[in-house]
């Protein structure tokens, strides 16, 4: 038997002749005719026989996820995160010799528990062959299928993270692992419920997978650092489990044991005695996202649990409502602390030799906790593995300088990267699990200076694009369970749409998502005001709230205190982004349509300066009365072109003077760092990338949300640094529409040397910068047929293929 997943692009059942009305998929959904009321988590099983070696192609999906296992082994899992009207489904080639085999599937449906990107129509499960004489020896609804409850999963919900559903209890003693072969309690005929569909009408809209599998790579890593004896309570509820509320105390450390704990490594045991509460710590030295696979035997009636967590805690959080902003302290230290808000899953042995425990999802952290409770029978944990899940990004664009901290900072933010890249962009692993639009523009602005791989991005710009659901907003994260909608994200996907319009090829992309850019442009045209503004609307007409910054000073909400009435931050950002919607009509030759919009940012630009601008200060304030200023309202305001030269210095020298504004935090600093681009100040960047310079030296592993004290470790929208290393201090940016041409302009503030290379559709760029006291010499490698221009100093000089510029004060020279 032999396997692999395989990507396609196009519905398997439609040839080009196909009447696109008509449905031509062979197989039904099914469902078990047990499973009532979520959350259940249910298997599915057939028998076949083949009567000679056979190639086949199977689609699989299921209402919610599903675990696929051909003959006992696993194959494969999804299905890929979407919605109903993109409801994905796996692809696999197999290579069956002759005789018997079985199909089984675990497929889960957990309602009100599930993650907030797990949507759902019904539960179900599905498999169609792609040749139709296979369908009916081994597709669901065309051939006979059974199903069961699987027994031994509770769920409870985890009450202090938004979006990453339940936690799970696993007990061995009404688990039944041979469902894999068709054993165990008695099966039931699965239901069928309906033809299977890729048209418009149905309740899942197939649509084939998008991405690549995730990775599957096995950690051997791991440092033990802390093993402890925990009172034992023999009347104790085994439920009761916990250490939380207990401080790591060094003196209560048993170091003769670590080495027993050192089962994450490699092939190693530990034995538990009866009667006995164990607690171990595991640092596993960087930040991780992976399944679990715990193997036991023995220890009947015992309890264990395996909690997860980004970094422990230097207060007892439990009692504190704002448990988020308490300190963390260096995250590398754990004496004297505590292992609070952590998640993961708890564990019950039925005394079996080898019995494989597997939790439904993955969890994502730094450390590890085991907490070990036996009855009357000694325990034997087998092994215990970690199993990496994340995106397989290729980071294939390389950076170097004469400042070693940026090294330093690219390391920790391409893994950043990494841990929020998975069937969507994250915002962060550990507490949402949720693609945001905000922060998955930066993260796809990441994305472009690091790989030349852009289907993460595409899945993105699409999937928020269907969030619309045929009006004018899009959803702030998608997809979501409920609704959740920030005007200022619906403003970001435009941004975004624009980015790729710039730095990819594919236009005709582009050109299918202005049907709903033109639709939040005039959502919001059609709520100014009666002096041109846009006020904030009513929170249950947008669901949700008008997100700006995570600004200590500002509100829960992240937003500043300008009451019911408009501010100028949000009608900034809608200035720029009618400015960056003119552009993307104008790629398609839309002039009318541009030059509306145009008109409308201009009009919006004057009603702005009229009453936000503050002569005195040099400023505009965020608020009508004029008593709130913040970098965002002016970094808006330089970005949206809309300022005239006397208005633009006199906000060029508040914004890097003022000490009294609101200052950008993590996710608006890329904002900020655009400005300091466009006005020619990267020195100012350096002297804000302290919270990135100081990483590692306070144990993250990863980057924060937050101006520290922070919830999350690991935050997509931080990576935005990656793009400003290449587009802001080489000065790498597209010239026009598809990267057909560029722009460097390089800004090296202190850096006396540069370097770096990223891919182009066409080949691979490379800069290559060094600075004297009074000359600049770039080196410039560019993959044919790309052009451009070179601009520094007043003067811009054309580039293409290989070109080396030198400046000194007999002026410049090019070879």
């Amino acid at each position: 038997m032999e396997y692999k997943q395989a990507l396609i692009d196009k519905d398997p059942y439609k040839s080009g002749s196909s009447n696109k009305s008509e449905n031509n998929w062979p197989c039904d959904w099914i469902a078990c005719p047990d499973a009532s009321e979520a959350p259940f988590v249910t298997a599915y099983f057939k028998r076949f026989k083949l009567d000679a070696h056979t190639k086949s192609r199977i689609h699989v999906t299921a209402d919610e996820r599903y675990e696929l296992y051909l003959d006992g082994e696993k194959i494969g899992r999804g299905s890929e995160c979407g919605d109903a009207k993109n409801w994905f489904y796996e692809t696999y080639d197999l290579d069956l010799e002759a005789g018997e085999h079985c199909f089984a599937a675990k497929v889960w449906s957990l309602g009100d528990l599930a993650y907030k990107n797990q949507l759902t129509v019904h539960p179900g499960f599905l498999l169609s062959p792609q040749q139709r004489s296979h369908a009916t020896g081994f597709g669901t609804g065309t051939s006979e299928w059974v199903s069961k409850i699987i027994g031994g999963h509770r769920f409870q919900k985890a009450d202090f993270a938004f979006g990453i559903g339940a936690t799970e209890t696993i007990d061995a003693h009404a688990y039944d692992p041979e469902f894999v072969f068709g054993k165990g309690t008695p099966w039931k005929t699965a239901d069928t419920l309906c033809k299977a569909s890729s048209l418009s009408d149905s309740s899942h809209i197939l649509k084939p997978r998008l991405l690549p599998p995730m990775i599957n790579n096995r950690l051997k890593t791991g440092c033990v650092r802390f093993v402890a004896n925990l009172p034992f309570d023999p009347s104790a509820d085994p439920s009761d489990l916990d250490a939380a509320s207990i401080k790591i105390d060094r003196t209560d450390d048993l170091p003769n044991e670590h080495n027993n704990w050192n089962i994450l490594t490699g092939d190693r045991s530990v034995e538990i005695a009866p009667n006995c509460c164990k607690r171990v710590i595991i640092d596993l030295q960087d930040y991780y996202c992976a399944y679990l696979q715990l193997t036991t035997s023995q220890g009947d009636g015992s309890t264990i649990k395996i909690n997860w967590s980004e970094s422990l805690y230097s207060d007892n959080t439990s009692e504190g409502s704002e448990h988020f902003r308490y300190s963390k302290g260096n995250r590398d230290e754990i004496d004297d602390k505590y292992f609070q808000l952590s998640i993961g899953s708890t564990f019950r042995p039925n005394g079996a030799s080898d019995f494989v425990f597997e939790p439904l999802w993955w969890r994502s952290g730094k450390f590890i906790e085991i907490l070990v409770k036996t009855e009357q029978e000694p325990l034997v944990i087998k092994e215990l593995k970690l199993l990496e899940t994340r995106y397989p990004l290729d980071i294939s664009s390389t950076f170097s300088s004469s400042d070693p901290r940026l090294q330093e900072i690219a390391s920790i933010a391409h893994k950043t990267l990494q841990c929020c890249c998975h069937e969507t962009f994250v915002d962060c692993p550990f507490y949402e699990q949720l693609m945001y639009a905000g922060d998955a523009r930066l993260t796809a602005l990441a994305n472009y200076v690091t790989t030349n791989d852009d289907r993460l991005v595409r899945k993105a710009i699409t999937m928020f694009d269907a969030s619309r659901n045929g009006g004018g907003l899009t959803y702030a994260c998608y997809p979501y369970r409920g609704v959740h909608r920030i005007p200022s994200f619906s403003l970001v996907w435009i941004a975004m749409v624009h980015d790729f319009a710039h730095w990819k090829t594919d236009l005709c992309f582009v050109e299918d998502r202005l049907p709903g850019v033109r639709q939040v442009i005039e959502y919001f045209l059609e709520r100014k005001n009666n002096d041109g503004l846009i006020e904030p609307c009513d929170k249950r007409e947008w669901g949700n709230f008008n997100f700006i910054d995570w600004v200590p000073t500002w509100d829960k909400y992240g937003i500043p205190d300008t009451g019911t009435e408009a501010n100028s931050i949000f009608n900034w950002q809608f200035v720029l982004t009618l400015r960056l919607y003119a552009e993307l009509e104008m790629i398609f030759n839309n002039q009318s349509i541009a030059q509306s919009a145009l008109c409308e940012a201009e009009k919006l630009a004057g009603c702005l300066t009229d009453t936000f601008w503050v002569e005195e200060k040099g400023l505009f304030a965020d608020d009508i009365e004029k008593t709130s200023f913040s970098e965002h309202a002016q970094c808006y305001a330089v970005l949206s072109n809309y300022l005239d030269p006397q208005k633009l210095a006199k906000v060029k020298e508040g914004l890097f003077t003022n000490n009294d504004l609101a200052r950008a935090t993590m996710y608006f600093s890329h904002y900020l760092f655009e400005c300091c681009h466009k006005l020619g100040r990267s020195d100012i960047i350096f002297e804000r990338l302290q919270p990135w310079f100081d990483l590692q030296e306070n144990g993250f592993k990863t980057i924060y949300e937050n101006p520290l004290p922070t919830r999350s470790d690991c935050h997509g929208w931080g990576t935005h640094i990656l793009y400003h290393f290449f587009a802001t201090f080489l000065g790498i940016r597209p010239a026009s529409p598809g990267f057909k041409s560029l722009t460097i302009t390089p800004q090296l503030g202190p850096l006396s040397f540069a370097e770096g290379q990223i891919t182009h559709p066409a080949g691979i760029i490379s800069v290559n910068l060094k600075k004297g006291a009074d000359s600049l010499t770039a080196e410039i490698n560019l993959p044919e047929p790309l052009k451009g221009t070179f601009a520094h100093l007043g003067t811009t000089h054309p580039i293409k293929g290989k070109t080396v510029l030198t400046h000194t004060n007999a002026g410049w020279q090019c070879s």
